[in-house]
């Protein structure tokens, strides 16, 4: 395996963001994850060009894995956009409130539970 190959195509997916062809990036950020690894981080990727894509349930079953795994501040707000384009005010307010928490009391508290 070449020893750039993942930067050259990671390059090539962010200029197809750059030109619109969200739907399209999100699949290669899919391929790149199972390829080369880094899964949260390229599934955060793709979650947020599928939600740009308007593909909205495809987003928010990437996103959901993610905040299973390992939820950050930037995936409950891409959640709580999808859910709020879903018309699901309610759980696209506990996403905000999620990714509120996390701000107020470190990436240590989700989910009402804190870990010291």
């Amino acid at each position: 395996m070449y020893p750039l190959r993942f930067d050259n195509l990671f390059h090539v997916v962010n200029a197809m963001e750059d030109e619109g062809s969200y739907a399209l990036a999100a699949y290669f950020y899919l391929y790149l994850s199972h390829h080369f690894g880094n899964d949260i981080w390229l599934y955060t990727r793709a979650a947020n060009a599928f939600y740009q894509a308007g593909r909205y349930d495809t987003a928010v079953s990437y996103i959901s894995l993610v905040n299973r795994l390992r939820p950050s501040v930037a995936s409950y707000l891409i959640a709580g956009r999808c859910w709020l384009a879903l018309g699901e005010i309610r759980i696209a307010l506990e996403q905000y409130k999620q990714a509120k928490e996390i701000l107020d009391y470190g990436s240590a508290c989700v989910n009402n539970r804190c870990d010291v």
